[in-house]
């Protein structure tokens, strides 16, 4: 992983970002851009429900949410 490309922000992130990210395709991303635009994405459970969470575990190493990492909540399950 490049630390100088992951984790990123989901909140913040441009698509282009968004689609850099190992496992997230140009449909993910849409989703993600268009749930921005309703909610802010604060927790694991809003990103499963918009991508699943199945997609949701794969990204977790490169993806962080107000300033968490995915990761923290992966090693608490």
């Amino acid at each position: 992983m490049n630390p100088d490309l992951f984790p990123i922000d989901l909140n913040t992130a441009s698509y282009h970002e968004i689609v850099r990210i190992p496992q997230i395709g140009p449909i993910a991303a849409k989703k993600i851009i268009e749930a921005r635009k309703n909610i802010k994405i604060r927790y694991v459970a809003d990103l499963e429900r918009i991508i699943g969470a199945n997609l949701t575990r794969r990204v977790s190493q490169y993806v962080e949410l107000k300033d968490v990492r995915l990761t923290d909540f992966s090693k608490s399950k």
